[in-house]
């Protein structure tokens, strides 16, 4: 099991940076969206976020399994389930990333929350949806 207070401790920075650790995972850290994040990549998320703690004590302590890599899950469990059960939605929704983009982004017309419930989610959670598709596309990609 990951260290519980190292998560918190981790989530408190990420928030306090980004407003919520999801965006902070899609904006600095799993750039290339596979779902994990290596040390390499969790310490330049850290290092870009200017953490001035031990990125490499934190990772040890969030590697419970050594495995070489974390998911948001070890960070926020209940952010991890929004992003991975939004991300299901839309590929069920939309026909593809630009007709989600055109339909959920654009910024003429109804707001983000009244565009996702005209899409059909019920999901909840709009505000930290649309920061953390803002966070992607901060970065240059639009999921």
């Amino acid at each position: 099991v990951p260290d519980t207070a190292a998560a918190k401790e981790l989530r408190s920075f990420l928030e306090s940076c980004e407003g919520s650790a999801l965006k902070a995972w899609i904006k600095h850290f799993d750039l290339d969206q596979d779902g994990r994040v290596t040390k390499q990549e969790f310490e330049q998320g850290l290092r870009q976020m200017e953490f001035d703690g031990s990125p490499q004590r934190l990772f040890a302590l969030l590697d419970f399994d050594g495995s070489g890599d974390i998911t948001l899950e070890e960070i926020d469990g209940s952010q991890s389930i929004v992003w991975q059960r939004f991300r299901i939605w839309c590929a069920k929704t939309f026909s593809s990333v630009d007709d989600m983009v055109e339909k959920l982004l654009d910024t003429s017309g109804p707001d983000f929350e009244t565009r996702l419930a005209e899409e059909g989610w019920d999901g909840g959670c709009a505000d930290l949806l649309k920061a953390a598709l803002a966070g992607g596309r901060a970065r240059g990609t639009e999921s």
